[in-house]
């Protein structure tokens, strides 16, 4: 079961590098009251990110907030 999660990760990453590295051009982005230009691949990896954090934080709070004990 732990390859089978390792190999599903790293073809989830290998397909968001290759989509990130294709999105080069740039592209305004209206953020509440302002507009960002930036390259459009920035932008797919800053909300992957976010998602990715995010997705740590609601998965398993107590893990991802809990102190590690010395």
């Amino acid at each position: 079961m732990e390859r089978i999660k390792l190999i599903g990760t790293v073809i989830a990453i290998v397909l968001a590098v290759i989509i990130v590295m294709v999105n080069w051009e740039s592209q305004d982005f209206n953020l509440l009251v302002t507009t960002i230009k930036m390259p459009l691949a920035v932008m797919l990896f800053g909300t992957l990110a976010i998602g990715y954090l995010s997705g740590m934080i609601v998965g398993n709070p107590l893990r991802f907030l809990r102190k590690k004990s010395a």
